[in-house]
């Protein structure tokens, strides 16, 4: 058995900042959702654990197409299992592009990744 500390080793104050942006997988091959990959690895689920420090990362998404700048996305999760499925609910098919951006214990933010695209259909 485990004991635990009884005092938290210290974080370094801006390691958020020195961890790479997640990578992104977009799965939409089913109807009305997709599957949303992220992390240093995210073609493979067995590597593909959080860097160092890093909780999850939370999920931004723009229906329409790739914004110019991250005020043109929503807030869709924050995420600390994958993959998340995102169901969308469309009469007709929609272009919709995903960020993400890793967060630490602190909620502190990385900047965000390149956006991936999917459209997804009904």
């Amino acid at each position: 058995m485990t004991v635990a500390d009884e005092k938290r080793t210290p974080m370094a104050e801006m390691s958020v900042e020195t961890t790479t942006p997640p990578l992104l997988l977009l799965d939409w091959s089913q109807r009305g959702r997709c599957i949303i990959h992220f992390g240093p690895n995210p073609r493979n689920g067995r590597d593909n654990a959080l860097p160092t420090g890093m909780r999850g990362a939370k999920v931004w998404f723009r229906v329409g197409g790739i914004p110019q700048n991250e005020d043109g996305c929503k807030w869709l999760t924050d995420d600390t299992n994958l993959p998340y499925a995102h169901a969308v609910a469309s009469a007709q098919p929609v272009t919709i592009a995903y960020r993400a951006q890793y967060f630490d214990r602190r909620m502190r933010t990385r900047p965000f990744c390149n956006a991936a695209t999917a459209t997804i259909t009904l």
